[in-house]
């Protein structure tokens, strides 16, 4: 709770002053909202698949092991094997959404 009552405090008196100066600061339903957006992008839940990078294409050859050669191209993750995926490599997806995420804005 104390934590939570200094994170409240800062975003009051320093935060929410910058943004109305015009500062990009995003609020964390809207960093949440975007990367799971980005997800579903990369992992082909719903449009075209993309590799942004290779670490995501790495962690997909991780993941798929000796049935990448069939997956790729054809495969397509649910939305179960994407949090999973999200789970066991946070920091992983963290950065790279962050870097897609300024990149765009």
């Amino acid at each position: 709770m104390i934590p939570r009552a200094y994170d409240n405090h800062f975003e009051r008196t320093i935060v929410n002053s910058m943004r109305e100066n015009g500062a990009f600061i995003p609020k964390g339903i809207e960093w949440a909202e975007l990367g799971i957006g980005q997800a579903k992008r990369r992992y082909n839940l719903f449009w075209e698949p993309t590799i942004p990078n290779h670490r995501s294409l790495a962690i997909i050859k991780q993941d798929k092991g000796n049935e990448y050669e069939n997956f790729a191209g054809n495969g397509v993750y649910k939305k179960e094997e994407v949090l999973y995926l999200i789970l066991k490599h946070p920091v992983d997806f963290i950065t790279s959404w962050c870097n897609v995420f300024f990149a765009n804005h």
